[in-house]
């Protein structure tokens, strides 16, 4: 008998160790987004993790450039992972979300010009300790 409660006890922990370090790699993974966004793409970060109801934006920001809002999704993969992160993000439900949540931001905006906006997506391949090893940006994809 406490053989069968130690094992599902010892399950149930790994079940949550692993659930916190899958948070803890996405954590690191949007963090670094946003830090290449600032820095290489000139971006300005508004807003991480933006959340309405059960929808979420994970970067809001704003393009000086072209006077831009910009709403980004960051998508995370382990650099064994089949699928890449951009390929991952593009599920019509998960567009559907964002396209609902940034609808909800741009309606709190007051007088902003809301006919400049975009979506972009970012993918951080990272390492089995979830340190990021490669970034890429896309921009403009159009859900």
């Amino acid at each position: 008998m406490f053989f069968a409660y130690a094992t599902r006890y010892f399950a149930r922990l790994a079940a949550f160790c692993k659930q916190r370090s899958k948070k803890n790699v996405g954590f690191s993974s949007e963090r670094a987004a946003a830090k290449y966004l600032r820095q290489k793409c000139g971006l300005k970060i508004l807003l991480r993790n933006y959340k309405y109801k059960n929808l979420e934006i994970d970067i809001v920001a704003f393009d000086k450039k072209n006077d831009t809002i910009v709403f980004v999704e960051v998508k995370s993969r382990a650099a064994a992972a089949v699928t890449p992160g951009y390929y991952a993000a593009a599920s019509a439900k998960k567009k559907k979300n964002i396209r609902a949540a940034a609808k909800r931001y741009m309606a709190s905006l007051k007088n902003a010009d809301l006919s400049n906006f975009r979506y972009d997506v970012v993918s951080v391949i990272h390492d089995e300790s979830g340190k990021p090893l490669e970034i890429s940006h896309f921009e403009n994809v159009g859900f």
